[in-house]
């Protein structure tokens, strides 16, 4: 119907601005080991692309691509790293995709600030629903304070402004999440594997 709902690239994100709970432990601490190894500035390297599978006999019409990159820091760091990224896409003729990322972590390489994909939809889809925990935002030590069932909320409502940079807004375990925008318009998200979301408004 010509409408743009995701509105940039779907990307990958590993990293996020470090938080007030990082700090702790000085030099072993999570933000001293993600500095040590560049994960905040990192760059992409292509490696492949494949058309894995092209389905033009039966009615789903799919089409299979598969992406591989390498991802290395921009800059000269002490431990230098060089993570293998897979996307793999799922076209269908009824719109829907399928995207499943793997990476393959070293032994020796610290834990990830986060991995997960990142996208934009626009402003008008600022209706948030979702089907899993809630309604508040529900981290590791506050899950049994949550109930489960269906929700929403305004993309604004989501954000918690704390006194010191932490991470916050994140629903868990949503078995689906819509961004809808007033008129019925939405871009619906159903992972297969337990998931956190977060949505936040930016500015362009």
């Amino acid at each position: 119907d010509s409408l743009s709902i995701i509105v940039d690239p779907i990307s990958l994100c590993i990293d996020r601005a470090f938080t007030d709970n990082d700090s702790g432990g000085m030099m072993l601490s999570y933000s001293s080991r993600w500095k040590a190894s560049g994960i905040e500035n990192y760059i992409t390297k292509p490696k492949s692309v494949k058309l894995e599978k092209y389905d033009y006999e039966s009615s789903s019409h799919s089409l299979q691509v598969v992406v591989s990159v390498i991802l290395h820091p921009k800059l000269k760091v002490e431990v230098p790293f060089e993570l293998p990224v897979n996307y793999e896409y799922l076209f269908n003729s009824d719109g829907s995709i399928n995207i499943s990322i793997s990476i393959k972590k070293p032994y020796n390489f610290p834990p990830l600030p986060r991995f997960g994909i990142r996208f934009s939809v626009p402003s008008t889809h600022e209706n948030v629903k979702w089907f899993g925990l809630g309604p508040f935002e529900s981290y590791p030590d506050r899950l049994n304070c949550c109930t489960l069932g269906k929700f929403e909320s305004k993309v604004n409502d989501l954000h918690i402004p704390y006194i010191v940079p932490q991470e916050n807004g994140r629903r868990s375990e949503p078995r689906w999440i819509s961004f809808e925008d007033n008129h019925n318009n939405a871009l619906l998200a159903i992972p297969n594997v337990k998931h956190k979301q977060s949505a936040f408004d930016s500015e362009p």
